[in-house]
């Protein structure tokens, strides 16, 4: 869940600075783990990923009857399909890695039903607009205990009056990350908590809670066919649920992903989204669209917004067995969905997806 529909409480908060676990003892405690029992994923980059490309429409294909067996190869590609296949320049881990599997139940976490002052103790600047920032849990040598689907509230000041601002986030790492958990951050320049956490510096704390109205669908999900409609920063919660969908190496649910931007340098997490693609291309689809890129760049993609026609086209029909998740701006939800708060209405509740089928995250 990014940015955007929380309360806005009015009041003042201060920070303190704390002592922070060292940057090299966080080194130590990464899994370094870059594949997956019966999957060829490619030996991933250290902070930088470079994405070798073949555009056509936009789309990066599950259908084709090829298999990528190792970094730049292709086979049997079909007409139309589009695969992104990481380049390894240096060696080490990537952002997130490979997907992993790691459960907790609702109601579990370190920071359930009361506001706790977490510190921050490392950030990675991965764009100018977009920084990963891993944050100290109170019990160091335990996990978050977050349950997938779940969300965060953080609160912190902005404005110049610093008013305290609430907002739910989703984390980017799972719970077999011990004693930290780590969030993705694009900050825009009128983003009240993006802003704030965007200009944080290491030591500096910010309050977190997470409660029960925070918990959405809950893994395994009861279905065999996922969609996933996001725009912006609303990727964080979908890749929140692939990690597990992709993790598990019994689950065969198969999952499209339809991904709204405004420009190609917008789109969030695409290095990780095609290494995970590339070990899961037999179950995973992704599409990008993009609504403001420039008609002189060199995007060979799709243009424009998520609408009917693209549903229609890449979505399963509604059935028992078809989830659709959805996350994004306000305008994201009105069109699909109805307010996130609200009734439910909107694009797919006129072609046919019942309420149940749909979980605004």
């Amino acid at each position: 869940m990014s940015e955007g529909g929380a309360e806005r409480p009015s009041g003042r908060m201060s920070q303190t600075p704390t002592d922070i676990l060292p940057y090299e003892q966080l080194l130590e405690q990464e899994d370094l783990a870059t594949r997956v029992p019966g999957r060829t994923l490619s030996s991933p980059a250290k902070g930088l990923l470079v994405s070798v490309t073949l555009m056509a429409l936009g789309v990066i294909g599950l259908s084709g009857g090829g298999a990528q067996t190792s970094v730049g190869a292709l086979v049997n590609l079909s007409p139309g399909i589009v695969w992104t296949l990481p380049f390894q320049l240096f060696d080490g881990p990537p952002v997130l890695g490979a997907p992993v599997l790691a459960l907790a139940p609702p109601g579990q976490t370190q920071i359930q039903d009361q506001y706790l002052s977490l510190p921050l103790v490392q950030r990675l600047q991965a764009t100018p607009d977009v920084v990963f920032l891993r944050f100290g849990l109170p019990n160091q040598s335990k996990p978050l205990g977050l349950s997938t689907l779940s969300c965060i509230l953080f609160k912190g000041l902005a404005g110049s009056g610093l008013e305290e601002v609430v907002r739910p986030y989703t984390p980017v790492s799972t719970n077999a990350e011990i004693g930290t958990f780590t969030l993705l951050v694009k900050v825009y320049p009128d983003g009240a908590m993006s802003g704030f956490l965007g200009a944080m510096a290491i030591g500096a704390r910010i309050l977190a809670t997470h409660t029960d109205k925070n918990v959405k669908e809950q893994y395994p999900f009861a279905a065999t066919e996922v969609a996933m409609i996001a725009g912006g920063t609303g990727i964080t919660p979908m890749l929140q649920a692939l990690q597990a969908l992709l993790g598990n190496s019994s689950d065969t649910t198969r999952v499209t992903l339809l991904y709204s931007n405004k420009r190609e340098s917008d789109i969030i997490a695409r290095s990780t989204l095609g290494e995970w693609l590339g070990g899961w291309h037999d179950r995973v689809r992704i599409v990008y669209t993009l609504s403001r890129e420039p008609t002189t760049s060199s995007w060979v993609g799709r243009r424009g917004r998520i609408d009917r026609r693209l549903i229609e086209e890449w979505v399963p029909p509604p059935s028992a067995n078809v989830l659709v998740f959805v996350c994004g701006p306000d305008g994201l939800y009105e069109a699909f969905t109805g307010p996130r708060q609200g009734e439910y209405s909107g694009i797919l509740a006129e072609m046919g997806y019942a309420e149940s089928q749909v979980v605004k995250l």
